[in-house]
């Protein structure tokens, strides 16, 4: 593919070359980003899903009485990656690699955004399925996005209908994964064993404040 010459004349704009003077544009790293994350977010979700409804084998890691949930696991790639990236020397091979690990990282971390978010103990929450819908969309956008330069030349119109289109794409997944989620949510959150937690009333306002 022919390299699109930007406003200077030295090849791509978004593009990383390495040694021998081939690079990858900013929409590869960006297809190779999503794919790792949606593969990602779909082997954990149906996993542990088996995993309860079936009783398949435990795979988690235990220290002592403590559960590390996979969110650690993302927040240790995306540190790693966010170091390689600062401090690291780039080449083709090494920035594949970076964008597969930084797709895995992201993905173990929507998976349970809204455990985190919300500090509640089920694994089961709308929240996570919006977050994973939203940057489902996001990275899509950045994988078909032009790179048409200067930005005086680059298709406004096209760039807003892709960002429409990406936006109904993060709808429909969202309403997707809730649909799944009201079908299956309640017998996954039985075999999680997790009840939900009470909400604080007024009289325990300062108690709740106080936490």
């Amino acid at each position: 593919m022919p390299e699109i010459p930007d406003a200077a004349g030295e090849g791509n704009r978004g593009v990383s070359p390495d040694e021998g003077g081939r690079a990858l544009t900013r929409r590869r790293l960006g297809r190779i980003v999503l794919l790792a994350f949606l593969v990602t977010f779909t082997t954990a979700r149906a996993g542990l899903a088996l995993d309860m409804l079936y009783h398949g084998p435990k795979v988690f890691l235990h220290i002592q009485d403590t559960h590390v949930h996979h969110l650690v696991y993302g927040v240790i790639l995306l540190g790693l990656v966010g170091g390689y990236v600062i401090f690291g020397r780039s080449s083709v091979a090494r920035q594949r690699l970076t964008a597969v690990f930084y797709g895995v990282g992201l993905a173990l971390v929507c998976d349970e955004f809204g455990m985190w978010v919300r500090l509640e103990p089920s694994y089961w929450e709308r929240l996570s399925y919006d977050a994973v819908a939203v940057v489902t969309g996001i990275l899509a956008f950045v994988s078909l996005c032009p790179e048409t330069y200067p930005p005086a030349r680059r298709p406004w119109g096209r760039v807003a209908a892709l960002a429409a289109a990406c936006t109904m794409l993060s709808l429909a997944l969202g309403g997707v994964l809730n649909l799944l989620q009201d079908r299956f949510g309640h017998e996954l959150k039985a075999a999680e064993g997790v009840t939900p937690k009470k909400k604080p009333s007024r009289s325990d306002g300062d108690e709740w404040g106080s936490r």
